[in-house]
């Protein structure tokens, strides 16, 4: 027999790198409860032990050959407490439990292993894949040993999913026949243990493999049940209908070997690289087991396959971008001369009155900050608005000729000025300043450079400027509306000899005839008496 599973090992040299192996699937058969920990018939089940079940699920064309432990990697099933073993029915394999006692006690909880069959005449399957109904546990079951009226194994723990009194993860069919090479399967007889079940160089199999009851081809190897923590690592050999077979182990993988990390239960943390940044970084890792290929920013890349790294290395020189030193290494008066310099860049060699060495670089030297270095400076004018606007010029020396609109204009060389004055006062026509220049005007300005007409002249003892200095007001004593200088004295009276038509104002003077005594003169302005005898009287006042 030892030869025989040598055999199907060896076989591994044939397959090739597929994948077969889908999952481990382990799944919550029942939860115990105190009713079933009333039964002695089985043995002693604690309450609120759990039963599990492992199942292979397999690709469709794959069939399950072995699990199996090596020297390389250990077969290994353990509790912290008990494996709950029927000391009434139970069997170290599940193809023997027989068929017609898994309604008696807690038969149906006995720890076995297995390769598909749950009982002589039954082949295990996921609850949530059965649906022929059950034939364990309540109304199905015999109530052991305290004849419990309900029956035993009809507890409704929702840890357990589907309860056994509706699916029992029981289908009928053809049991294949499990062989046991090297491996002792007695941890799993009729009594509680507390060994582990540990193989470093067994296996069971069915020799022909073995596929799943249904299209799933899901295949169930082992019923456990315990109130401890339940522990597993195994290893399983896969073989393909069509020749080959596959080895998936729970760890340290040699040769063809897959690890599969579902083989352990709880299942190992996830070794790898955790760091996003490295080339190898592993999405599923948990743990990081410092296998980390970091790149160096500017110096290694990842290669191609990202388990390595490639320099970066612009020029070839075998020195990584990062740490290439660039320098002058021909000139010692350069600023950036560097003798350790490996990548020879250009040399900044500093120009008298024009650019120094600040560090490794040039700065210009600029007096005046406006981008051109004191030796390349030009004088001259910067102003492009002015007559003598130099344009190489590059520093204003304060010389522009800056015409001024209406005033002033370049004159025919561009090197000077000449005045807009239309009315040669020596005023440019934009300063002009029209007003009164008469200084005996009421209104004269000082400021005006142009007489515009409206001077307001006063008119002595006739009219003076009134309090604003803009219009007139007249002098006139007497009221008459005729002022002082033109109210000329006289007689205004047309009967007199002396009548004066120039009078404005009546003096008295007025030389009045009187009818026969006096009358005016034909050579004067005077009155003559009317004295016909002449006695000094006029006639008509003789008497």
């Amino acid at each position: 027999m030892k030869q025989i599973f040598t055999l199907i090992l060896s076989l591994c040299t044939l397959a090739a790198w597929t994948q077969g192996l889908e999952n481990i699937i382990v799944e919550t058969y029942y939860v115990s409860d105190a009713n079933d920990a009333t039964d002695t018939d089985g043995g002693s089940l604690p309450a609120n032990s759990v039963t599990y079940r492992i199942f292979v699920d397999m690709a469709p064309g794959y069939e399950l050959q072995a699990v199996y432990g090596n020297e390389n990697h250990e077969l290994r099933i353990e509790t912290t407490s008990f494996f709950f073993n029927n000391a009434d029915r139970g069997e170290i394999t599940g193809d023997i439990i027989p068929a017609n006692r898994l309604d008696e006690n807690t038969v149906a909880l006995d720890s076995w292993v297995g390769m598909s069959g749950a009982s002589d005449n039954h082949l295990g399957l996921l609850k949530t894949a059965d649906t022929d109904g059950s034939i364990v546990g309540g109304s199905n079951n015999d109530g052991g040993s305290a004849g419990i009226p309900a029956g035993l194994l009809a507890n409704n723990d929702a840890m357990a999913g589907i309860p056994l009194t509706v699916a029992d993860g029981l289908i009928g069919g053809f049991v294949p026949t499990i062989t046991a090479v090297g491996i002792d399967l007695s941890t799993f007889g009729d009594v509680n243990s507390a060994a582990p079940l540990s193989s470093n160089g067994g296996a069971w199999s069915v020799l022909e493999g073995v596929q799943g009851p249904t299209s799933e081809n899901i295949v169930l190897i082992a019923q456990i049940t315990t109130d401890g923590e339940l522990e597993f690592h195994l290893n399983i050999q896969l073989g393909i209908l069509t020749g080959g077979v596959e080895q998936y182990v729970s760890s340290n993988p040699i040769g063809a070997e897959q690890f599969f990390n579902a083989l352990n239960y709880p299942m190992l943390p996830v070794f790898g690289c955790t760091s996003m940044s490295a080339c190898n970084y592993d999405v599923t890792a948990e743990e990081d087991n410092g296998s980390c290929i970091e790149p160096t920013p500017n110096c290694e890349i990842c290669n191609p396959t990202n388990d390595g790294l490639v320099i970066v290395d612009a020029d070839g020189d075998g020195i990584c971008n990062a740490q290439e030193i660039a320098g002058c290494t021909s000139s010692a008066t350069a600023c950036n001369y560097n003798p350790a310099a490996t990548d020879e860049v250009d040399c900044f060699e500093p120009i008298e009155n024009c650019t120094q060495c600040s560090g490794q670089n040039l700065v210009l030297i600029d007096t005046d900050g406006d981008g051109v270095c004191d030796a390349d400076e030009v004088a001259g004018c910067t102003d492009a608005l002015a007559c003598n606007y130099a344009a190489l010029a590059t520093d204003d020396d304060g010389s522009c000729l800056i015409p001024v609109e209406n005033c002033t204009v370049c004159n025919a060389n561009n090197d000077g000025l000449d005045l807009v004055d239309s009315d040669g006062d020596g005023v440019c026509d934009a300063l002009e300043n029209p007003g009164c220049l008469s200084v005996t005007a009421c209104n004269y300005n000082p400021e005006a450079t142009s007489d515009n007409g409206t001077c307001v002249e006063p008119i002595e003892n006739c009219q003076i400027c009134d309090e604003t200095n803009t219009g007139l007001i007249i002098v006139d004593t007497d009221g008459d509306g005729i002022c002082d200088a033109e109210d000329m004295p006289g007689c205004t009276s047309f009967t007199a000899c002396n009548y004066d038509p120039f009078a404005l104002q009546d003096d008295g003077s007025c030389l009045e005839p009187i009818a026969g005594c006096s009358e005016c003169s034909e050579e004067s302005n005077e009155l003559i008496l009317i004295d016909t005898d002449g006695d000094g009287v006029c006639d008509a006042e003789e008497v």
